[in-house]
């Protein structure tokens, strides 16, 4: 399964050079069921985005079909 490059970081401002090629999405390092996920396009979404510690980014991929969500877990070589 194709995962994007993932970005991990205290300071927002160090992922703006990403966000100038695509949009990303932040996650909460510490979150879980989704909670907290944004879907990043602007510069002050970025700057305004709320985490913990550490705030995660990805690339935004946006999906082939509007409703369609995966949830996989990927555990010992196995994906669930």
């Amino acid at each position: 399964v194709p995962v994007p490059p993932t970005y991990t970081a205290t300071n927002p401002e160090l992922f703006l050079p990403l966000l100038e090629t695509f949009d990303l999405i932040a996650k909460p390092f510490d979150g879980s069921r989704g909670q907290g996920i944004q879907i990043i396009q602007t510069p002050d979404e970025l700057l305004s985005v709320q985490f913990g510690e550490f705030l995660m980014i990805q690339r935004f991929c946006k999906p082939d079909e509007p409703d369609r969500f995966i949830k996989a877990y990927y555990l010992d070589g196995q994906i669930f």
